[in-house]
């Protein structure tokens, strides 16, 4: 049975997409058939890090020139990945009915696939929120600074409450211990717990890591 993972953010610049990188990795190294979708379609970038250029994207899905499957492309350690592309970018705007669609199109993937790994947009927006709510977990990426935390907050509160999803995993990356990890979870949580109708689980952390730093800028997983 396939199981779904929006990974997504209140904010860019938080790592989320390398979280989502080498978390769909460590699954497909750990034996699990997993498909990572860029759904961050205005600023797809998921295939930089992968070190690989797709051909073909989401839109051509949209176009009709593509089925799902179609669009799958071999990425390191057997994962399997299907681009967003910029050339899609206007799928932020797009009608919410071609959103759904791309939705309904993960379902081609099921007969051979234990995990989707869902790379959304960073933010609040429909497109996201769309992604958010047709995944059985969500993956909140936040940092400890207090505009992350500001952005998540308001991300899960619009998730929650427009969208009726009511459980958050709560990852902190750049942490520079386990005790500031569990502090910066423990911000959300208190929120959560006071104004909204959702629980929030602390799901793990990274520490600062200068290994990652080069990773990225070798466009290379780590």
């Amino acid at each position: 049975m396939t199981k779904s993972l929006a990974i997504a953010s209140g904010k860019g610049g938080v790592g989320k997409t390398t979280v989502s990188v080498n978390l769909s990795l460590a699954l497909a190294q750990a034996g699990k058939r997993t498909v990572l979708l860029d759904a961050d379609f205005g600023m797809a970038n998921s295939h930089v890090l992968l070190g690989i250029n797709p051909k073909k994207n989401v839109g051509d899905y949209l176009k009709g020139t593509s089925s799902i499957n179609e669009l799958i492309i071999d990425a390191p350690s057997n994962l399997k990945f299907i681009a967003g592309g910029s050339a899609v970018n206007d799928l932020l705007s797009a009608r919410e009915n071609e959103r759904y669609r791309v939705i309904r199109g993960m379902e081609e993937l099921k007969p051979n696939t234990d995990m989707l790994i869902v790379d959304a947009a960073a933010g609040g927006a429909d497109s996201t929120l769309d992604f958010v709510s047709a995944s059985d977990l969500v993956l909140v990426v936040v940092e400890g600074e207090p505009t992350s935390l500001m952005d998540a907050y308001a991300l899960i509160k619009s998730a929650n409450m427009d969208r009726k999803v009511k459980n958050f995993l709560i990852f902190v990356n750049k942490a520079s211990s386990e005790f500031d990890a569990k502090k910066t979870f423990s911000i959300i949580e208190r929120n959560a717990n006071k104004f909204l109708d959702a629980r929030v689980f602390f799901s793990g952390y990274l520490l600062l890591s200068n290994a990652l730093k080069r990773a990225v800028i070798m466009k290379k997983p780590i």
